[in-house]
């Protein structure tokens, strides 16, 4: 099963906590929004006015006449020519008329843009406006728009009628753009966005924690999670891995270099994996594993050897990986003797083992050695089974360094020697596909998985950042 629903968890306290955290973002955007989106209103849109007219349509030739009575059918009609009004006046022969009256240099289709005519509410009074950026010039192309309907669209519809009622002023003040209106509807966008921030904020930082979707999905313990350890190393990109390829550096992630939060974490783990299997009922034989290169299994294996040895117990460290070895070189042991030399009869258990000598404690560790021409056969010797055998009677826990379990079946072959298994995870770089497949190789070979270790987390720093904030 692969890791496909993210599950999020957010409760009010931390909404309204988050959004305190973020209020100067939700005071600043809104007017930073406003000022820039004003700003750009008034100073580079091009300023609009409107000049009107407002004519009363009749359908009598002679409104003027007062012998003859306006009856309600001639009010009806009167409304109906409004519309006929309206579109003659946007005609091309109008308009043209009115650009060679007025002397104009626009063409028709500009001078149709900036016009517009319609009824009053449903009456008989048509009003037709001018739009354009010069406030005399469409002054005068309104009042000629009432000329011509008076004197000439009057014509070409017979039996009616038009009488101005008002005719246009010169406008003062500009009706586009609205410089309030912009920067309102601005700041208002500037409020939503910054909301939908702080809560995509909100949601990111109250994800379940990696550990918490693992275990639920494989149905296993997560015995500890580990702190990132060194925080350069954040910047690892996708898939790209940080060995520490430096006996100096490597000692500072090893022993009581550690920092305290890492070394209480592996000291956690150490408590969780003595509650599981007591090293009353015999030597424990417990293999150290991961999905890929790179995820911290060694790291995890020398410094669980530790923090067993600090509390009092029997440690042999066992370095099972024997096609890229590298407990030798991180602990300043010699490379030439170890696991395979005494698998091959060449040593003796007592010169396959040396001692790193922590200031807390004491750990046996068997190197690989000697690099092998077939690993999974030699570990998967009677050989080695009888090994295993020796050392648990000897030593309260032995710990393997196994190699990866995908890609190679050395760890596979390595399960029927141990009493259980641990698989490390790295947080900021596990691969969810490879994670599914060592889980269903290592079930296939019917591994005791106890549970798994997750490294380079940095959930506990996030978690104690937002405590800080919160007090």
């Amino acid at each position: 099963m692969e890791l496909t629903d993210e599950l999020v968890r957010i409760n009010l306290k931390k909404v309204f906590q988050t959004f305190l955290r973020f209020a100067w973002l939700l005071v600043a955007m809104p007017i930073l929004c406003g000022l820039v989106a004003g700003s750009f209103a008034g100073l580079c849109l091009t300023p609009l006015y409107e000049a009107s007219v407002m004519m009363y349509i009749n359908n009598v030739a002679d409104s003027s006449d007062s012998a003859t009575p306006i009856t309600s059918s001639d009010l009806s009609a009167a409304q109906t020519l409004v519309d006929t009004y309206a579109v003659v006046l946007k005609s091309k022969s109008t308009l043209n008329q009115v650009i060679a009256n007025c002397g104009l240099e626009y063409t028709y289709s500009e001078l149709y843009d900036m016009v517009t005519a319609e009824a009053v509410n449903g009456t008989e009074i048509l009003q037709v406006t001018v739009t354009g950026s010069d406030p005399a010039e469409i002054t005068e192309i309104a009042n000629a728009l009432t000329q011509i309907a008076a004197e000439d669209v009057a014509e070409l519809i017979l039996g009616s009628s038009v009488q101005v009622i008002d005719y246009a002023d010169v406008p003062q003040e500009q009706t586009y753009p609205n410089v309030l209106q912009f920067a309102g509807i601005s700041a208002a966008v500037g409020l939503a966005l910054s909301c939908v921030f702080v809560l995509l904020v909100c949601i990111l930082e109250n994800q379940a924690p990696v550990e918490e979707k693992i275990a639920a999905t494989y149905a296993i313990p997560a015995l500890g999670v580990i702190p990132n350890i060194l925080p350069s190393d954040r910047k690892t990109v996708h898939r790209k891995r940080n060995r520490t390829s430096s006996p100096a550096k490597a000692q500072r992630l090893l022993g009581e270099q550690l920092k305290s939060a890492p070394l209480e974490a592996y000291k956690l783990l150490r408590a969780n994996l003595m509650c599981i299997h007591s090293a009353e009922s015999g030597g424990q034989v417990i293999g150290v594993t991961s999905a890929d290169d790179g995820e911290g299994k060694s790291t995890t294996a020398v410094n669980l050897s530790y923090v067993l040895a600090e509390d009092g117990q029997k440690v042999c460290l066992v370095e099972a990986n024997l096609r890229t070895p590298g407990l030798a070189k991180w602990l300043r042991l010699a490379p030439e003797v170890g696991l395979t030399n005494l698998l091959y009869g060449e040593i003796t258990g007592e010169q396959a083992r040396q001692t790193v000598h922590f200031p807390a404690a004491h750990v046996q560790v068997m190197a690989a050695g000697k690099s092998p021409q077939k690993p999974s056969e030699l570990l998967g010797s009677a050989r080695m089974k009888k090994l295993i055998s020796v050392l648990q009677e000897s030593f309260d826990y032995v710990i393997v360094d196994l190699p990866p379990v995908t890609g190679v079946s050395d760890s596979a072959v390595s399960v029927r020697f141990l009493t259980g298994m641990l698989l490390v995870v790295r947080e900021d770089t596990y691969d969810r596909k490879r994670l599914a497949e060592a889980m269903q190789q290592l079930r296939l070979s019917h591994a005791n998985l106890l549970g798994f270790v997750m490294t380079r987390s940095t959930t506990r720093e996030k978690e104690r950042r937002q405590q800080k904030r919160g007090r």
